[in-house]
């Protein structure tokens, strides 16, 4: 792609900071660009060599410095629970089943404890010297400490030693755990390694044991105790039934002592149903008495039933008959009815006692039911008091038998328990088993070569990486095109190459040079950066000296000149000025004597034949620049020479540090940013946008000089492009 190109490619994004309208330059999203990558590896590709070269180099130093260390391993298998012999052993709590996992890691745990560390080293005799510590290149400080105090401190160092060399590896769904030590001594890691395991299974062997007698003989005290408790509660209850006069008929499978159970209870059950069938009775009679007890005894069936009524009755009425037949005959006053009268009244009186006698007969069978049924009650009040009072006196025996059967419970089941362990004791079982002794390792297993070259060239790549970042990102400058545009975000006019081989002014004196060639596609990105065309004043300037500012501006007005404008080149550098340099002409007066209304435009306006445009010196130097640019002359200067040239190419000087540039930049249509590739931070550029900004300097786009190609890793094909468009 040719510079002319390029420019002309980028060209139209100029409207997205039309003139007038300033805008910050902002750093754009980091996104993934891989020609930029490149460019920024190929440009620091010494430095990354260097970085990388360095870390392998410390790493295989530290490799050769490095103490080897051997590791040997042995294996153990834990399982749930140990194997059953007499069929009365029971697995452990902690090894059931939904808890597989919990009792595995408690193993792995007890096998890293301190307990068994400590007596590894006692088996190994690891305690009674310093070898063992200076094997593992450890030296404690015994300074100032007794014979005991060193003793207390070499045993903690070669414990906190084995537990920190010492690794377990438990894979999943396996029971078979992995125990390995590293020293930097093969032997004594085999040796370590295997009485780690030794110890474990013989620990884990004693430990049983222990718990076994232990729970023995605390099953005899508790069954003692268990078989005196149940004794006595056996006495206090059969005690306690004699005093409380309690004789129970309950067999074995009943609960002695409840109401129904004794001989209280019984008889009172028994009177109760005879009270029952008593006031059944009484209910009987009072229903039939109360069916009679209105009724006139000659009425009752049972009195007319009876054989002396019947027969008095008859008696009765034959008598009526007579005398009736005697009133018939004879006056009342005869004797025979007289007679009759007194007999007929003896025989009713007669008959209605009878009646009243068999009536009150009638009534004595309630009265015999009501008496029986008030007896039987009376009784029953008697009994019930007396079943109270054994109901009292039961409940508290019952309490007592509830004791001894809960003793007797306790008493059996301690004795059983006590009959398995004296079982279990004479049997040993174990649920760990040792799978493979560790051997000597014949090679070391760290340092690891390959790995530490491997890591080593990974921290290089990756220090690598970061210095390229923060050299390209905090220390970064604009080097590339697609620097100026992601970082600037303006545009960019185009590229002039580095021909650092020969001096600037004879590059461009040929028009086939490949700098004239570049700067004529700049010219053409120019006439079409702005509807209008070339802008009537257009002002060059950099951040700092030694940009190409100054060429720039001369090559430009040179190229436009070729084109049949009519050009003016104005060197406003009032400090270090270089443009009668390059026209080959003196600096007597210029400018300055403008400005300073001591000449006047005819006498500084010199035509230069050769290149076909005119050319305004700076003139003498003066002692302000900045206050004789602030001035009132400058203005109406530029609005003058606007209307007699069709381009006024200005050359001011650089922004920072000095004003000069603000004030040429406030009355210039354009103002071009002169940028060195590689020579200037992106800060400065970036203040140098901002001073423009801030004075509302329209800023038209940027210019990228002394750009090599290679240098800055777009690489050769970027370069012939550039050269040959």
């Amino acid at each position: 792609m040719s510079a002319a190109n390029h420019a002309t490619a980028i060209a139209p994004s100029r409207a997205e900071h039309p003139p007038g309208r300033p805008a910050y330059p902002l750093e754009q999203p980091i996104a993934f660009d891989s020609g930029a990558i490149w460019s920024a590896i190929y440009r620091a590709r010494y430095w990354i060599c260097g970085i990388i070269a360095a870390t392998i180099l410390c790493g295989a130093i530290a490799l050769m410095l490095a103490t080897p260390i051997y590791a040997a391993s042995a294996s153990v298998q834990i399982d749930q629970a140990p194997v059953k012999i007499v069929g009365t052993e029971e697995a452990d709590a902690s090894a059931a089943i939904q808890d597989a996992d919990r009792f595995l890691q408690t193993q792995i745990e007890i096998l890293k404890s301190r307990s068994l560390a400590e007596i590894v080293a006692k088996d190994l005799h690891l305690l009674t010297s310093d070898n063992f510590l200076n094997s593992m290149g450890i030296a404690p400080d015994y300074d100032g400490l007794s014979g005991n105090e060193r003793r207390q401190k070499r045993e903690g160092a070669v414990v906190d030693a084995l537990t920190a060399h010492l690794s377990t590896n438990l894979p999943l769904d396996s029971r078979i755990v992995t125990v390995t030590f590293e020293s930097p001594d093969a032997e004594l890691s085999a040796r370590i390694a295997n009485s780690y395991v030794d110890n474990f299974v013989l620990n884990n062997l004693q430990r049983r044991r222990d718990t076994l007698n232990y729970a023995r003989r605390f099953l005899a005290s508790q069954l003692a105790e268990a078989r005196s408790r149940l004794a006595q509660s056996e006495m206090d209850a059969t005690r306690y039934a004699e005093k409380a006069r309690i004789v129970g008929t309950a067999n074995d499978e009943q609960q002695v002592g409840s109401a129904a159970q004794t001989l209280t209870g019984q008889s009172l059950q028994q009177l109760n149903s005879d009270l029952n069938t008593a006031a059944a009775r009484r209910i009987a009679a009072a229903r039939q008495w109360a069916a009679i007890v209105d009724l006139p005894a000659l009425s009752i069936p049972q009195v007319n039933q009876n054989e002396a009524v019947q027969r008095l009755s008859e008696q009765l009425s034959s008598k009526r008959a007579a005398l009736a037949a005697e009133r018939a005959r004879h006056l009342p006053d005869h004797p025979g009815v007289r007679q009759l009268q007194s007999e007929i009244s003896a025989l009713s009186d007669q008959l209605a006692l009878h009646a009243r006698n068999i009536r009150q007969g009638l009534r004595a069978p309630y009265d015999s039911a009501l008496g029986t049924e008030r007896e039987l009650r009376d009784r029953l009040t008697s009994l019930k008091k007396e079943q109270l009072r054994e109901q009292r006196a039961a409940i508290q025996l019952g309490i007592l038998e509830r004791q001894n059967q809960t003793n007797r419970t306790q008493y059996e089941t301690l004795l059983a328990r006590y009959t398995e362990l004296t079982a279990q004791s004479g049997v040993q079982t174990n649920n760990l088993s040792l799978v493979d002794r560790a051997r000597v390792p014949d090679r070391p297993v760290k340092p690891n070569g390959s790995l530490v070259l491997a890591l080593a060239g990974m921290i290089g790549l990756g220090s690598a990486t970061l210095f390229v970042f923060f050299r390209e990102h905090i220390f970064g400058r604009l080097r590339t095109p697609d620097d100026v545009e992601r970082r600037l975000r303006l545009s960019l006019y185009g590229v002039t190459p580095d021909v650092s081989d020969q001096p600037a002014c004879d590059a461009l004196h040929d028009p086939g040079s490949e700098l004239s060639e570049a700067y004529a596609a700049i010219r053409a990105s120019l006439n079409i950066s702005s509807i209008g065309g070339l802008p009537h004043s257009l002002a060059f300037t950099s951040a700092t000296e030694g940009e190409g500012k100054s060429v720039s501006c001369f090559a430009l007005a040179t190229a436009y000149a070729r084109l049949g404008k009519k050009v003016l080149v104005i060197d406003a550098d009032l400090r270090k000025p270089c443009q009668h340099i390059l026209f080959g002409m003196d600096n007597d007066v210029g400018l300055s004597a403008v400005l300073a209304r001591a000449a006047n435009l005819a006498d500084v306006v010199r035509h230069d034949a050769r290149r076909q445009l005119d050319v305004m010196p700076s003139g003498a130097c003066p002692p302000n620049p900045a206050e004789l640019l602030a001035g009132d002359n400058l203005a109406p200067l530029i609005a003058q020479l606007s209307e007699q040239y069709d381009g006024i190419f200005i050359d001011c000087p650089p922004i920072l540090g000095f004003a000069d540039a603000i004030e040429l930049a406030s009355v210039s249509e354009q103002t071009v940013l002169v940028v060195r590739s590689g020579a200037n931070r992106v800060h400065s550029a970036r203040q140098a946008f901002r001073r423009l900004s801030d004075i509302q300097g329209r800023i038209g786009g940027v210019i990228l000089s002394r750009f090599d190609a290679r240098k800055s890793g777009y690489g050769a094909q970027y370069g012939q492009n550039l050269r040959y468009g």
